[in-house]
């Protein structure tokens, strides 16, 4: 995402987050996959890798509140903006890269992954290692489930011109969606219809803009759902759940040891 001081005025960090990624539909969509999920497999404790400041964390911890919860990410002050924000008893932060976590023992039952694994930089081996370790260290009957933005299977990992075609329908579905959620509540006055206009724009440029990092393979590397599937299972893992969430490249992996 841009720097927000780059930004128009009304767009503060929490104001950028709520009208821009946590209002897209596939964002929503994601999320209430997740809940559906853990409801499923009905942990414990679960560890969410790559929180950010805590939205997906907190989904979970409202709707399972005898779970305990623990983000990780690496970026100390995004934990602790995660600590600020926190109002719930069974829910904890702490600073510490994905990768290093996979390499020490856990006791959770459920491990999970929104929109993180593609961080995983290249090359693909990292991802392997990553999984091998989680493999490793989780105990058995453990789950881990990755919810990504997946490249869609016909379309080849280095195809960028593909690449950027297919995220422009990411666009658009993230402009439409932001506008009429910037309009939720709001009267339709040209004013709220002007700024909800603005809003869906910064949303459309900034996937465009991430389509071509996608592409370029640039702070977002993202791979097949397929190639998780079949790397995971030669490592050990029994693959649950592979399934899409939408058209638009959003799917669900949920995996056990």
């Amino acid at each position: 995402m841009k720097n927000f001081d780059k930004t128009p005025s009304f767009y503060n960090s929490k104001e950028v987050f709520d009208k821009y990624l946590n209002n897209t539909s596939y964002y929503k969509a994601i999320q209430k996959c997740l809940i559906k999920i853990v409801n499923f497999v009905n942990p414990k404790k679960v560890i969410e890798l790559g929180s950010a400041t805590g939205s997906s964390t907190f989904k979970v911890a409202e709707k399972f509140k005898n779970t305990k919860i623990v983000g990780y990410d690496f970026r100390a002050n995004i934990v602790e903006e995660a600590k600020k924000l926190n109002k719930f008893d069974n829910v904890d932060f702490i600073c510490k890269d994905m990768l290093d976590f996979a390499k020490e023992k856990t006791n959770a039952d459920m491990i999970f992954l929104l929109y993180a694994f593609h961080h995983i930089i290249d090359p693909l081996q990292t991802k392997i290692d990553f999984l091998k370790n989680l493999h490793k260290n989780m105990k058995i009957g453990a789950y881990i489930c990755i919810l990504e933005t997946f490249i869609p299977e016909d379309i080849g990992l280095n195809d960028k011109e593909k690449i950027v075609n297919f995220w422009q329908l990411r666009s658009q579905e993230g402009y439409a969606s932001t506008f009429w959620n910037a309009l939720k509540g709001r009267d339709v006055k040209v004013e709220n219809l002007t700024r909800a206009k603005e809003i869906a724009a910064f949303c459309k440029e900034n996937e465009y803009e991430a389509g071509l990092l996608v592409a370029e393979r640039k702070d977002e590397y993202l791979v097949h759902k397929s190639w998780i599937k079949n790397e995971a299972e030669k490592i050990g893992f029994k693959t649950i759940l592979i399934e899409d969430i939408n058209a638009i490249g959003e799917g669900v992996i949920l995996l056990q040891k």
